[in-house]
């Protein structure tokens, strides 16, 4: 596959930087502070298979920062766009200390900006601004994910114009109205450039959520295979992300009061993926108390200069003040990094 995140980059850069000029708007202004994985034990830098190289707590003094839900990561690891679940976007550079990798700061490179309807009007309502969920496509277009207005919509990086929408698996289609906020959660394409694959956020009344593969045809989706994906403990997807060698990390969250957020990440291999029958794979990490956890919908993954899988989580804060926007970064340690 074409190093299609770092066209989408650049392309992003280029349309902001237009946008950003004719707009006479600034970039947002992001404050960066170090954050340990776990605050009673500040060395601590490994949970399950993952080695923690760093964290951030990210703060603006813009009320439109916080409730990311997904977003992209270049090739060579350094530009994130995200998305929230108000309708906006924004372009990031992540600068990383050169020795040990560790994240030093999220920076922005653009205002947040609203994604926009057919129009070209930004998005009105909650409703039809609720995005969760994103993947690029080898075209450099990218798709995204929205509940409630259950819908997946292509949009054109080179200025974020919507294209067209992607045809839905049935069974979304006819989510009922106390699913409006249980519907897509995560989007993937697989390094085939072809192989997409969505997440009902879940969970579902059987235990576990279901998910839907298709096969892309010049960006739009045709037939949908409806896959089960058990859990346990009632979590629910909220993000998923592929590896380079076509197996599939998927992104788990739960929350009560007495627990707190629970997090987990794992595993699918590209042969259960293939295969007929349940999705079914290893935790790769768990997090919860008193761990850095908050309500993780962001997960990225990445090839390092030195051939290392890294994986980043992003937070939810739900523009509350009792929650945080939190960046980790994890190394997937190599004897489970499979390539």
């Amino acid at each position: 596959m074409v190093n299609v995140l770092i066209f989408i980059a650049f392309s992003v850069l280029a349309a902001h930087s237009a946008m950003a000029s004719e707009l006479e708007v600034q970039p947002v202004r992001i404050e960066s502070r170090p954050l340990v994985l776990s605050a009673d034990d500040p060395s601590m830098d490994r949970v399950g298979s993952l080695h923690f190289l760093g964290g951030l707590i990210l703060q603006s003094d813009d009320p439109s920062f916080g409730g990311w839900s997904s977003g992209l990561w270049s090739a060579d690891l350094e530009d994130v766009l995200l998305v929230n679940d108000r309708g906006a976007f924004l372009f990031t550079t992540l600068q990383r200390v050169p020795e040990s990798g560790a994240p030093l700061s999220l920076q922005a490179s653009s205002a947040i900006l609203p994604l926009r309807n057919s129009f070209g009007k930004p998005l009105s309502s909650a409703f039809n601004w609720d995005a969760e969920a994103l993947t690029a496509l080898p075209s450099g277009e990218i798709l995204i994910a929205f509940e409630r207005n259950h819908r997946i919509l292509r949009y054109d990086l080179l200025g974020l114009v919507l294209l067209d929408a992607v045809e839905l698996p049935p069974a979304v289609r006819s989510l009922p109205l106390h699913a409006a906020n249980r519907g897509l959660e995560a989007l993937a394409l697989a390094p085939d450039g072809q192989t997409l694959i969505a997440f009902l956020e879940g969970p579902e009344e059987a235990g576990g959520t279901s998910a839907f593969i298709t096969q892309l045809q010049d960006g739009s989706a045709d037939d949908w295979t409806l896959r089960r994906y058990p859990q346990s403990g009632d979590y629910g997807v909220t993000d998923a992300a592929f590896l380079a060698n076509g197996d599939l990390l998927v992104l788990e969250r739960f929350f009560s009061v007495e627990t707190g957020p629970l997090i987990r990440v794992r595993r699918l291999t590209a042969e259960v993926l293939d295969a007929a029958g349940p999705l079914m794979g290893p935790v790769l990490a768990e997090l919860s108390r008193p761990l850095a956890v908050d309500n993780y919908e962001v997960l990225l993954t990445g090839v390092g200069a030195e051939g290392q899988t890294l994986l980043l989580l992003l937070s939810d804060d739900n523009f509350r003040d009792n929650q945080r926007s939190l960046l980790l970064l994890f190394e997937l340690l190599e004897e489970h990094a499979g390539g």
